[in-house]
């Protein structure tokens, strides 16, 4: 309330105390002592309500400004999930331009409200003015801000999409390398794969690896041999207290070994040469 309002309701008070109440002249003083007390009432409220809107736009400006630094922290972190934190900083960024129209929107009712005093009040307008500017400037930094955030997005995106991509190639890279590796593996279990066979002659003639004494070639029943790995295999149980090989492996590459009750059994000293000349071990045992 200004001094000359207050001056003049303080006057209107002393002068009513002086008059009869049923007097004319108290009557009109009395008027207009409640419609100066209503017009002062109006003031004060007007005022209450321009210091709310005041403080409620100081108070986005700081909002706007400690979601702007949470941001920019925010982007220096990083974080393992990218899509989660990107969606963090798009929301920090709409929180920011409602913050903006709110701001916008309580200038303009400041602004009006201010007018309707239909009085005049140089620190409020100062103040409206700065606040004006602030809202302006505060709206173009937040401007500039964003476009840079976008730059950054979209350089975030393109180099997810280069990492997406390497990482695809890595897992093809994988995919193959696993195969070659399985298909080397292979290769050295057939080269390290051998068979071998202990049976009489009529086993072995019955299984068609034997016809008149002579090992055949066609026909045989693969089936009756036993396949080894020849890194891993280096001894050949015959359960038979003699026996004599039929396929050719080098003499020096071997031993025989017999246990208490006579039965032997065959020690390859050195697998290269033993399966150098067959690959194929038939045993005929007695």
């Amino acid at each position: 309330m200004n001094k000359s309002l207050s001056s003049i309701l303080i006057l209107a008070s002393l002068f009513l105390t002086s008059c009869g109440e049923n007097s004319s002249a108290y009557k009109g003083l009395k008027q207009q002592y409640d419609s100066l007390q209503m017009i002062s009432s109006t003031h004060a409220e007007n005022l209450h309500l321009t210091d709310s809107l005041t403080s409620a736009i100081l108070n986005n400006f700081q909002n706007i400004e400690d979601v702007q630094q949470m941001i920019v922290e925010k982007s220096l972190e990083g974080g393992r999930n990218q899509k989660d934190h990107r969606q963090r900083i798009i929301d920090n960024m709409n929180h920011i331009n409602k913050k903006l129209a709110e701001n916008e929107q309580t200038l303009q009712a400041l602004i009006q409200k201010f007018k309707g005093l239909n009085m005049e009040n140089k620190g409020l307008a100062n103040t409206i003015k700065a606040l004006r500017m602030t809202v302006v400037n505060q709206k173009s930094r937040m401007l500039v801000f964003q476009e840079e955030l976008e730059k950054k997005t979209q350089a975030l995106n393109s180099l997810d999409r280069e990492i997406n991509s390497l990482n695809n190639d890595l897992e093809k890279l994988n995919i193959e390398k696993l195969k070659q590796l399985k298909e080397i593996e292979e290769r050295e279990r057939l080269l390290n794969t051998v068979y071998y066979c202990v049976g009489t002659e009529d086993d072995l003639t019955d299984m068609k690896i034997l016809k008149n004494g002579e090992i055949c070639s066609i026909d045989i029943i693969e089936g009756y041999f036993r396949e080894i790995d020849l890194r891993k295999e280096t001894k050949i149980e015959t359960y038979a207290k003699k026996f004599k090989l039929l396929t050719h492996h080098d003499p020096r590459s071997y031993y025989v070994m017999k246990d208490r009750n006579g039965l032997k059994t065959i020690i390859i000293k050195s697998p290269k040469d033993f399966w150098k000349s067959s690959r194929r071990l038939i045993i005929e045992v007695e």
